[in-house]
Order: structure tokens, then sequence, then C-alpha cells
């Protein structure tokens, strides 16, 4: 199994993908090691502020130097720069809040599993026409559970 697939089983495991940011690295390290011993084993951290790379950097070491077997991606992705970035800084997988062709292109080039959001049907084939394996229902306060089925 790649490490798509098993990043996959891991969020079909786990049944959730916790995220969040933090402009505190050591609070973000606290946090990490907390989900962690709670059982966490997949962790989307957010580029959401003016720290993010480099937090998400130091949570990269943290998770490869001290937690075994969890994924850490990088999720609000929104251009292939800030997607090649986190790459390169060791993102696992890359989330994003909508279907980019640029990201689907950089992320799966570089066998990087990503999850782009959508809402509509259109969205959803579109994604899937690009590569995406799995797709974030975003934002997801517009729509309910029934949504779903």
């Amino acid at each position: 199994m790649d490490k798509s697939q098993q990043i996959l089983s891991t969020i079909r495991e786990q049944g959730l993908v916790p995220l969040f940011y933090h402009d505190d690295v050591q609070k973000c390290s606290s946090i990490t090691r907390a989900l962690y011993q709670g059982g966490v084993r997949l962790l989307e951290f957010t580029n959401r502020g003016p720290a993010a790379l480099a937090n998400f950097r130091e949570l990269r070491s943290l998770v490869s130097a001290e937690l075994p077997g969890m994924y850490l991606g990088i999720g609000t992705i929104k251009n292939e720069h800030d997607a090649q970035q986190f790459i390169e800084a060791g993102a696992d997988f890359i989330v994003c809040p909508i279907v980019h062709p640029g990201i689907a292109k950089v992320s799966l080039s570089n066998k990087i599993l990503w999850i782009p959001g959508c809402l509509t049907a259109t969205e959803i084939a579109q994604a899937e026409a690009l590569g995406a394996s799995l797709v974030k229902i975003f934002p997801g306060s517009l729509v309910g559970p029934s949504y779903i089925s």
C-alpha cells in the first residue's frame, strides 16, 4: 500500500481529521502531542497565519522525532507556491478549500495526497477528474449530514 492509501486508511479508521492553527509553536507542539496521546494519528495543520510555514516545519520535526505513525498534513492551501513550500517542508497530504488544477498537479506529481474542498456535484466531478481520491465537503457549515447521503 502506498503512502496516500495508508493516509486514506488512517482517515477511515480514525473517523475524523482534527485541524488547527496557532501562532505559538509551543502551543502547536503541545496540541499535537496531546492529540497523539489521545490516539490521533493524522492531523491537518492549517495555513492561516504568518507563522504557518515555520510552525509546520517544527511540527514536522516533532512528529518525525517523537510521534511514530502520525501523518501531518497542511490545509488552507490556495496556490501552487504554498503547496510546493509545504511539500518541501514534509507535508504528508494537502487540503485546499477549492478545486485548483495547479495544486492538484503539484501535489500529485510529488506523490502527495490532494484533498480539495468541494460543495457541488460539479466540483466533486472536477476533483475526481483531476485525480482526487477524497474530497472535503467545504464549507461544511452550509450543509448538514443529510447532504452527504
